[in-house]
């Protein structure tokens, strides 16, 4: 969560550990960590894409936003039930593509 969602660094990541919990890890551990969570977490997220890309209404939008001083675009598709991101380079026909599939239904946006 800390080197994901709020882009802490993982040296930062391993002081913040120890300053908070006490807890001493190395580097090596912060990454492991990570590369256990993105394991555990990808067929969850292969089985939310599928259901967005299946459903015969997704809702799409796009917001863009600056990283590392390059201009990159979030899209989002959104079921009643299911919620799926990607982030790129572009905000074209290619990402949508890349999001959607080649999904048959009704693509809601702005």
């Amino acid at each position: 969560m800390f080197t994901g969602k709020y882009r802490i660094s993982r040296r930062n990541t391993e002081n913040l550990m120890k300053d908070l919990l006490g807890l001493k890890l190395s580097l090596g551990t912060v990454s492991q960590a990570e590369s256990k969570v993105s394991a555990a977490i990808r067929t969850p997220c292969q089985e939310a894409l599928l259901a967005v890309r299946e459903s015969p209404v997704k809702n799409v939008d796009e917001t863009g936003h600056r990283r590392a001083g390059k201009r990159m675009y979030a899209l989002v598709a959104a079921t009643p039930k299911w919620v799926v991101f990607r982030v790129g380079l572009r905000r074209n026909r290619k990402a949508l593509v890349a999001l959607l599939g080649r999904s048959d239904g009704l693509v809601v946006s702005d």
